[in-house]
């Protein structure tokens, strides 16, 4: 069954949970990777949001890029050089991003 959804926010996001603990990896079976979100992303109608920095020592700045890349129906990503995973949200932009996206799907 399907839903409608109106926007999907992806922060911070892995592209693959292989790809997490092994970032060089280039070829593994699927039944291997629980998280293969590089492949569902491409089945989300809905306006996508990513948002990761790009010193992220937890998930790589790649994941979110590769995200972007992948999505059906991407909006302008924020990318902010300098934040890591535990500070995006303490970035400038990051609540109006998130606003403008949030009043852009309610259609506001």
């Amino acid at each position: 069954r399907k839903h409608d959804c109106g926007g999907v926010v992806l922060h911070s996001p892995l592209a693959s949970g292989i790809r997490v603990l092994n970032p060089r990896i280039t070829w593994w079976p699927l039944w291997a990777d629980i998280y293969p979100n590089f492949r569902l992303v491409r089945h989300i109608r809905a306006p996508l949001l990513v948002m990761h920095g790009t010193e992220d020592e937890v998930v790589a700045f790649s994941h979110g890029v590769q995200l972007y890349e992948c999505a059906r129906n991407p909006v302008p990503p924020l990318f902010v050089e300098g934040y890591n995973h535990h500070n995006l949200e303490s970035c400038p932009d990051f609540l109006p991003t998130l606003q403008k996206f949030c009043s852009m799907v309610s259609g506001k």
